[in-house]
């Protein structure tokens, strides 16, 4: 008798497991296998952007100034920013701005955004790019620019909220 319970306390479980549910499989079978293949169907390759790459460059030392272009004056003296190094990466339409203060008065920033595309001919395009500072700073910095793209030479015009007009060229 004693074996006969342990063989039902054994073998039910598995019996049971093995039946399955009562409800019918067909159609919940049929949408697990659409949504599996609708997970697994290929996205299309993006097309890659002419100006795509890592460009670098130099912006020389300026002094702060005002939104009317007047020098900005704190007692008596005007405040200076030192230059910086560039490494700006193009991907598609995102951006990653590196900048890195010439003289080591501050640490790297970094800086990701994404751009749109205002004009574009087979030698140039013009992109307008927002960014925000990846620190963790309370209040990050969040640049726009204007990316001038010369894509015969590789060069590109940097304007906007990184002080005066510097180039960068393509690696």
């Amino acid at each position: 008798m004693k074996n006969l319970y342990l063989s039902l306390l054994i073998f039910a479980p598995l019996l049971t497991a093995s039946c399955g549910s009562n409800e019918p499989a067909g159609d919940e079978t049929a949408d697990l296998n659409v949504a599996a293949l609708e997970n697994i169907s290929e996205t299309p390759p993006m097309a890659t952007s002419p100006w795509e790459g890592i460009y670098l460059g130099d912006q020389s030392g300026y002094f702060l100034t005002k939104p009317s272009g007047e020098p900005m004056v704190i007692n008596g003296n005007k405040i200076p920013v030192p230059g910086s190094t560039y490494t700006i990466t193009m991907t598609g339409l995102g951006i990653e701005v590196m900048q890195v203060a010439k003289d080591a008065s501050m640490d790297p920033v970094l800086y990701i955004g994404t751009c749109l595309v205002d004009a574009q001919t087979d030698s140039m395009a013009q992109l307008t790019c927002t960014c925000k500072e990846q620190s963790s700073s309370k209040y990050p910095a969040e640049p726009e620019l204007a990316l001038a793209i010369n894509l015969t030479d590789q060069t590109m015009g940097v304007k906007g909220n990184f002080g005066p007009e510097f180039t960068v060229i393509k690696q």
